[in-house]
């Protein structure tokens, strides 16, 4: 399993406790030299969940994810999105 693989795996799990339709997180990574970038879609109505107030459950997120990409020697970008956007 690539690292992209694994850090999109890995996000969505954390992701999925903590929105209420857990069904529709969905994560995708792709490598673009040695920065892994994940997006990670989430239900319209979750948005705000996963982001948190004043960007601090985003934060959070990132800094567990930086925890897990320097393990593997990369630096990741994050991006969330609504589902269909």
């Amino acid at each position: 399993m690539q690292v992209e693989d694994r850090l999109a795996r890995f996000v969505e799990e954390l992701v999925k406790g903590l929105v209420d339709a857990p069904d529709a997180v969905c994560a995708t990574g792709s490598v673009e030299g040695r920065v892994v970038m994940l997006k990670v879609h989430v239900a319209a109505r979750d948005v705000s969940r996963v982001i948190g107030k004043g960007g601090r459950t985003a934060r959070s997120l990132r800094t567990i994810l930086a925890a897990s990409a320097g393990k593997y020697q990369k630096s990741f970008f994050v991006e969330f999105r609504e589902v269909g956007a």
